[in-house]
C-alpha cells in the first residue's frame, strides 16, 4: 500500500509570508449561479486567495487584461463535464495558455476526464471537496501539480489492466513507430545487424535507437526491454500519448516501481 503525504494548509500560509508557494493566487470562478459563484469566491478569499467571479455563460467576454495568463491564476469553471465544458476549456486555454484550469462538477466518468484532460484541463474537482482540501488543491495546481478525482483512481488503473491500458503504457513512454519495430526485433532475438537488415536501416541506427528505447523505459539492457515488451504485450505500433491515462500510467509505474499489469 502506497500512502500519500498529507500536508497541512499552515505549511503553505507558512512560505513567502503567508502567501503561500507561488505568491498570491489568483481565482476565476466562472459559473452561471450567481449564488454558488458569490459563494465560492467568498470562501476562498477567506482562505487567502484572490477571488473574482463571473458568468460562465459570458466567458468570452473575460478579457485576458482583467486576469492576465500565468502560472499563479486560476480559472475555476463549474460545468457539467459535457461537449459544450470541452469547448469552453479549449477556447480558454488559447485565451489564458499560461493559466491553470480547474473543471469544479458534481461528478465525472473516467472517459469524460480523459476528454478534459486532452482539452486542456490541469484538474477536475468534485463539488462533495471539502473546503480545506479545494484550499490546497488550488495551491498545489498554482504550483503545477495535477489531480484526478479518488472515486475515478480505480476506474482508470482497471482501463490500464486491460488489453488496450498496455498499449497505453507504451504510448505515454514515447516510443515511436521506428523504436516499436526495433524493439519488437528485441524480442525475437535479433542482433544489430539482423535488425538493420530487417528494417533496412544502418547498424548505427539501430544502435541509437536501442539506446533510447533503454532510457525511455527505464529498464538496463536488451534482455530487460525485451522481458518488459512480452509482459505488456506489446505487438503493435502506437499512437502519441494523448489523454489522461499516460499520466496515471506514469503514476503507477512510479509508485508500483517495475509494473505489472496481469
Amino acid at each position: 500500500m502506497v500512502s500519500l503525504p498529507v500536508i497541512p494548509m499552515a505549511a503553505f500560509l507558512a512560505l513567502r509570508g503567508g502567501k503561500g508557494i507561488v505568491g498570491r493566487i489568483r481565482v476565476t470562478i466562472l459559473a452561471d449561479a450567481e449564488l454558488q459563484r458569490k459563494g465560492l469566491q467568498k470562501l476562498l478569499e477567506e482562505k487567502g486567495f484572490e477571488a473574482e467571479e463571473w458568468p460562465l455563460h459570458l466567458y468570452r467576454k473575460l478579457e485576458r487584461n482583467r486576469a492576465s495568463s500565468s502560472s499563479d491564476h486560476i480559472l475555476l469553471v463549474n460545468t457539467p463535464p459535457d461537449d459544450q465544458s470541452l469547448a469552453i476549456v479549449e477556447d480558454l486555454r488559447r485565451v489564458f495558455p499560461e493559466s491553470r484550469i480547474a473543471l469544479f462538477c458534481e461528478s465525472c466518468d473516467a472517459t469524460k476526464l480523459q476528454n478534459l484532460f486532452a482539452a486542456g484541463v490541469d484538474t477536475v474537482m468534485l463539488e462533495s471537496t471539502s473546503l480545506g482540501a479545494l484550499a490546497i488543491m488550488l495551491h498545489l495546481i498554482a504550483g503545477g501539480e495535477k489531480f484526478i478525482p479518488s472515486p475515478l483512481i480505480a476506474p482508470l488503473a482497471a482501463m490500464l489492466n486491460s488489453h488496450a491500458g498496455r498499449h497505453t503504457i507504451a504510448r505515454y513512454a514515447a516510443l515511436t513507430p521506428r523504436e516499436i519495430d526495433v524493439l519488437l526485433c528485441l524480442v525475437d532475438g535479433d542482433a544489430n545487424k539482423q535488425i538493420a537488415r530487417r528494417l533496412d536501416i544502418g547498424e548505427a541506427m539501430v544502435k541509437l535507437h536501442v539506446k533510447t528505447i533503454l532510457r525511455k523505459l527505464s529498464v538496463l539492457n536488451r534482455t530487460q526491454a525485451a522481458i518488459w515488451a512480452v509482459h505488456n504485450s506489446i505487438d503493435r505500433k502506437p499512437s502519441p500519448p494523448t489523454g489522461l491515462l499516460g499520466v496515471v500510467a506514469t503514476f503507477l509505474t512510479c509508485v508500483v516501481g517495475t509494473a505489472h499489469f496481469a
